[in-house]
């Protein structure tokens, strides 16, 4: 585990490491929902954003990704200058 967040709500917390995986987890339970797959390298970061909609994780592979949280699909892929240039604050993506 190199990276945790829990949605804007707590309902939902998303891991990430070494297995290039992003991993979301229901907050209250522990129970595992589903691995997100998609990295082909470490994930270092990831957020929530402000709205609980998308998950953006960012890896060593040199990618980020954003994922649609609630269907649990990666809609769109940065590169790495991208990456570099993309950032999340506390308003929003």
């Amino acid at each position: 585990l190199l990276t945790a967040c829990f949605s804007a709500d707590a309902g939902l917390i998303a891991a990430g490491g070494a297995d290039q995986g992003v991993h979301l987890f229901e907050a209250a339970t522990g129970e595992s929902l589903v691995d997100l797959h998609g990295h082909v390298g470490r994930v270092f970061r990831l957020r929530f954003s402000v709205d609980g909609q998308r998950l953006i994780s960012g890896s060593l592979d040199g990618t980020v990704r954003v994922w649609e949280a609630p269907r649990r699909v990666a809609t769109l892929p940065l590169s790495r200058r991208a990456q570099r240039a993309a950032s999340l604050t506390e308003d929003g993506p």
